[in-house]
């Protein structure tokens, strides 16, 4: 439970205007300083925060530090007051002075953001800075001057981060339009990931270039953006198609399908699911926006992974039924085919009981491609009590191998061959 959070509450609603400013708004500072500077510390302190620190925090002094203060005591509206001096920063009673003066001197002058050109702003992170030094024993204690310069500093080593990556960049893009004018590969094999290294290779190299990943196979995203769906729009529901496309086989963790410019579902953080939630009983051809048919593009979008990907339907209602062991009550009540791509031919109309074109590939049950033939058999050699080791097993082996090799390929098979003992 924070120990200062009710009171930044009551400091922040003075400020913004939401209560009302009055005589006891200088205790609410006070409060907010105790609750940071002597009862959050002593709460880290009994939990053994800083057992292993070099120095311990020391806690205020209510009495001596925060209630004997008074803005009055400010040390930067003293005639003696120099921006270069640090020595009046040196006590934590003109620290918390400093900040009741600020705060109670608040006004709509100050920037929403930090500014160091503000002098109040400025002022503020000097003696809560400072405050904090005096706290955990941290030297030196700085000057409005100097915390100015080191606030200062920020934006110049911004400005040069930024010129190192823009200078690298234009260098790549020289190099890659060098190579592709003169033939040297395609664009995606010329670019590189550049590193900047905090300290040299043994080779002395402070930048290193590495080749760009090739594109995962089995990725859906990294193969296209898209992909191609097959299955009767009459029959599924949106809720079926959440649960056993997105979720389960694409992937999704918060999908937000978007079909032409109407949204049908929305999730995650900051969502009106609520407001969809209607439209999950509900058959894909019968969505609000026209529905889901044959030819629909469904966009689905997942900012928790930042993923978007296209769906291409297609609308079929033939599939050829599956005996024995095939069968499945499951994968027949709600069949469908999986496949990506970047084409949308595979959502053109079907005719008749012709397959359509994205129901060639990963289909309910997961099954290998009919077309294409795997020489590449696996074999597990299973081997027999007290048969020979070395030579004998592995032509053993290759003999099997070869035999196996004649046979014609049987469409579906399992492709693993098991020798019994």
């Amino acid at each position: 439970v924070s120990t200062y959070m009710d009171a930044v509450r009551n400091v922040r609603g003075v400020l913004q205007g939401t209560q009302v400013r009055d005589e006891g708004f200088p205790a609410l500072i006070t409060k907010l300083l105790e609750c940071l500077y002597i009862e959050e510390i002593q709460k880290q302190l009994e939990l053994d925060r800083y057992k292993a620190a070099a120095k311990t925090p020391v806690p205020l002094d209510a009495t001596r530090d925060t209630q004997s203060a008074v803005a009055a005591l400010a040390p930067t509206i003293q005639s003696a007051y120099r921006a270069t001096d640090a020595d009046c920063w040196k006590t934590h009673q003109l620290c918390v002075a400093e900040l009741q003066h600020v705060l109670e001197h608040f006004d709509e002058s100050f920037p929403e953001s930090f500014d160091k050109d503000h002098d109040g702003a400025m002022r503020f992170v000097t003696a809560a800075s400072n405050l904090r030094n005096l706290v955990f024993g941290i030297e030196p204690i700085q000057s409005v001057y100097s915390a100015k310069g080191i606030a200062g500093n920020i934006i110049p080593a911004i400005a040069t981060t930024n010129a190192i990556a823009a200078g690298l960049q234009m260098m790549q893009v020289y190099q890659v339009l060098t190579s592709t004018k003169l033939g040297k590969g395609s664009i995606a094999e010329n670019c590189r990931y550049c590193n900047i290294l905090r300290n040299p290779t043994r080779n002395g190299l402070a930048i290193t270039a590495v080749a760009l990943e090739k594109p995962n196979p089995n990725c859906f995203v990294c193969r296209q953006g898209s992909v191609h769906f097959s299955c009767d729009t009459a029959t599924w529901t949106l809720e079926h198609f959440l649960k056993r496309i997105l979720t389960q086989e694409l992937g999704f963790q918060e999908p937000n399908i978007l079909l032409g410019d109407t949204q049908v579902w929305e999730q995650g953080e900051g969502s009106d699911q609520a407001t969809y939630e209607i439209n999950l009983p509900k058959l894909l051809s019968k969505l609000p926006g026209g529905g889901i048919q044959n030819g629909s593009i469904v966009c689905v979008e997942d900012f928790t992974q930042d993923l978007e990907l296209s769906i291409h339907v297609s609308h079929e209602t033939n599939w050829p039924k599956k005996e024995g062991a095939e069968a499945s009550t499951k994968t027949e009540e709600y069949p469908f085919t999986l496949k990506g791509g970047s084409s949308a031919a595979a959502a053109a109309p079907t005719n008749g009981d012709a397959k359509p074109a994205a129901a060639a590939a990963v289909d309910s049950q997961q099954q290998p491609d009919e077309d294409e033939d795997d020489d590449d058999d696996i074999i597990v050699v299973v081997k027999r009590k007290g048969a020979p080791d070395g030579d004998d097993s592995a032509r053993a082996a290759k003999k099997q191998r070869k035999e196996e090799q004649k046979k014609p390929p049987v469409p579906n098979d399992n492709e693993v061959i098991m020798i019994d003992d």
